[in-house]
């Protein structure tokens, strides 16, 4: 908390008036933003589809990544509601959704990372047990933290579309983003990079995984290859978001065209990455080989085994 009374603190004294991206870079920015959701939208589609399709794709791995991609084609499905202003009768909706959806992705990528570090380091943990508290955490607390601007009159137009309103006030603009996503990604993020640092150590062997034996160690090997790359997506998609608002944080008169380009073309389209991750998997790539492209698909790889 003082941190973010520092910071708070900082912004307002820096300027009291954001300035705004010319008229011709904000229609770049929302361009490129709507062609990123487009994409995002459709590879979350992806997952969804082939899940409901295929039995073989809900097992729990598989269910985690379902339920991010859920959220993932809301999120995008709400920028592209846009461009939306004040005045228009859908922007607090847009604003709402916004602000849910995509702490509803956050959230299931801290599950993920969770997760996958109990898979690590809990072989005994049963991980389906958390399914339930999962749905509960991340579906449920974004409805009350999204809930909280929208009492308080903090949505509104800001860059081509609706969610924080541009104040007159850097540092209360900021901390609502704070609150209600940058907070939570940011955490996600030492999540990820924690979990990322704990399979390094057990690639070297530096710590013990446990005394998983036989065929329970190789679910758990499979379990930890279908999930290991995503929660480093969010990362590496967010990187530049989370530095552009940070330089806005410091310099709220001088956004950064290029910044602000890097930040909602590369942010926006972590859907598709994740569905190129999915994709990526021996399992779903042979189910996606023998429904759509069977001519491709020899003798040998007709049987599906998972891995």
């Amino acid at each position: 908390m003082p941190f973010l009374l520092v910071l708070a603190s900082y912004a307002s004294h820096s300027s009291i008036i954001t300035a705004m991206l010319t008229d011709r870079e904000e229609t770049i920015v929302m361009d490129i933003t709507i062609a990123s959701c487009t994409f995002s939208l459709l590879g979350a589609l992806f997952i969804v589809v082939f899940f409901l399709a295929f039995e073989e794709l809900r097992q729990f791995a598989h269910r985690l990544i379902f339920y991010l991609a859920i959220g993932e084609f809301f999120w995008a499905g709400s920028y592209l509601l846009g461009p939306l202003r004040d005045d228009d009768s859908l922007c607090r909706f847009q604003s709402v959704m916004i602000s849910y959806w995509g702490l509803v992705v956050v959230l299931w990528i801290i599950a993920i990372s969770y997760t996958l570090n109990r898979c690590l380091t809990s072989p005994t943990a049963n991980l389906e047990d958390y399914e339930k508290k999962y749905l509960l955490g991340c579906f449920g607390l974004p409805a009350i933290v999204a809930a909280i601007p929208l009492s308080t009159g903090s949505y509104g137009e800001t860059l081509g579309w609706c969610w924080i309103a541009r104040g007159s006030q850097a540092s209360a603009e900021f901390l609502w983003e704070l609150l209600v996503f940058f907070g939570p990604l940011w955490v996600a993020f030492a999540v990820s990079i924690f979990y990322s640092f704990t399979v390094y150590k057990i690639s070297r062997g530096l710590v013990n995984a446990g005394n998983i034996e036989g065929d329970e160690r190789q679910e758990r090997l499979r379990f930890l290859h279908k999930l290991k790359r995503i929660p480093l997506s969010l990362l590496a998609c967010w990187l530049m978001g989370s530095l552009d608002r940070l330089y806005l944080l410091a310099n709220p008169s001088s956004p950064s065209f290029t910044l602000a380009l890097l930040h909602y073309g590369l942010g926006c389209v972590h859907g598709f990455v994740v569905a190129i991750i999915y994709l990526c998997n021996p399992l779903v790539s042979r189910i996606v080989k023998l429904s759509c492209f069977p001519y491709l698909v020899t003798a040998k790889s007709v049987e599906l085994r998972s891995s």
